[in-house]
């Protein structure tokens, strides 16, 4: 499914669009800029592309060197980015919030049941719950900790909105509303 937004600019005849399309956290995007020719929309989105790309650096579960994929890979991480910091104090706010319903650990039951699907089996359900418990995943300035073997997190919900959240700033620091 493809993610679309769109933005305009008050004041500007709305004739005009523009339209940017790439890649976020492994998915299509697009964004259409309504009132802004392309050659003023370009700056925009090469600064929304710039932030996607740069936020995609921490989040992405598809590219092996960002900081989640670290984390996932060796069980820390050590000085995370202010970003790292910020999604996962939003993570246990909603964790707590639910009375653990919802919990960033998951990723090793999604990894189960992306493994058993691609080689036509069932996966067992079961497997590895061992794994996941949010409350023995310590943060700080110093280092982000997951306190069991092969735990794994993946923010994807939360990290989209954050990315989100920081586009929609990108596009009202250029003047545009409606988003």
């Amino acid at each position: 499914m493809t993610e679309e937004a769109l933005a305009s600019c008050v004041g500007t005849g709305a004739s005009a669009k523009a339209q940017w399309s790439g890649r976020a956290l492994g998915a299509p995007a697009a964004m259409h800029l309504v009132g802004l020719s392309a050659a003023k929309a370009a700056p925009i989105f090469v600064a929304v592309d710039a932030e996607i790309t740069r936020l995609e650096r921490i989040f992405s579960l598809f590219r092996p060197n960002s900081e989640l994929a670290r984390l996932d890979a060796n069980g820390r991480l050590d000085a995370p980015s202010a970003d790292m910091l910020t999604v996962l104090s939003l993570s246990d706010t909603v964790y707590r919030s639910t009375d653990g319903a919802f919990d960033p650990t998951i990723q090793p039951i999604w990894k189960i049941y992306a493994d058993a699907l691609t080689k036509g089996e069932a996966p067992d359900p079961h497997a590895a719950n061992h794994r996941v418990d949010w409350s023995s995943v310590r943060c700080d300035t110093d280092a982000v900790i997951l306190g069991k073997p092969d735990m794994a997190l993946t923010l994807n919900g939360v990290a989209q909105g954050y990315i989100t959240d920081r586009v929609n700033l990108l596009l009202g620091e250029h003047g545009l509303t409606d988003f």
